[in-house]
């Protein structure tokens, strides 16, 4: 009989799982920067928005496989593993971030909140109406905590273009920082709402 190591089995599955989190984290690069929690029980979740509402959010399933059949075992490679595993990783990754970005549009159509600007590229009108839709908030200093877009790689040049634009007009940089001061004096009431109710 063949000596056991379960010590060591244990270190290298460790290992393993710990390469296939961190693959995870690089495929999954669109919304790594995006606040995560992990939910230990319940088929429920919900958020609350920086105005306090509460929106409810499905829960999504993400699974993958990684499969060594009876007859390969003792003749992989490591890099073999490391390979299946890598691509377990990134099977998993892309369910994880098409779902976010499903769940997202859902929300955003469900609230009023999309723009079809129907095949044009992006502008700053375009990026001017995206801010006019989301609630801003602000730091103590008053200055706006602007929201990131998420934008695919086909549309980066023209968002670079029409921010450019945005900042270097001056009757577009007067609108946007029009719409900053409206955006502002909203929060403002909305925060001494809510500390009255408070």
């Amino acid at each position: 009989m063949l000596p056991d190591y379960p010590k060591i089995k244990t270190e290298i599955q460790e290992q393993l799982e710990l390469f296939f989190r961190k693959k995870v984290e690089e495929y999954a690069y669109p919304i790594k920067d995006i606040p995560k929690s992990k939910i230990f029980e319940g088929r429920k979740s919900s958020i609350i928005r920086p105005s306090g509402k509460k929106d409810e959010l499905k829960m999504m399933e993400a699974k993958t496989i990684m499969e060594i059949k009876y007859d390969e075992v003792g003749k992989l490679l490591i890099i073999e593993v490391l390979e299946r595993i890598d691509a377990a990783a990134l099977d998993f990754a892309k369910q994880m971030v098409d779902g976010f970005y499903k769940t997202i549009s859902e929300i955003c159509e469900e609230k009023g909140q999309t723009i079809d600007h129907k095949g044009i590229p992006l502008s700053p009108e375009i990026i001017l109406q995206a801010f006019e839709k989301v609630f801003i908030s602000f730091d103590q200093k008053g200055n706006p905590e602007l929201p990131k877009f998420h934008i695919g790689p086909e549309l980066a040049e023209s968002m670079e273009n029409a921010m450019t634009e945005l900042h270097t007009d001056p009757s577009l940089r007067r609108k946007f920082e029009e719409l900053i001061a409206k955006k502002r004096e909203n929060w403002r009431a909305e925060q001494a709402a809510r500390k009255l109710v408070g």
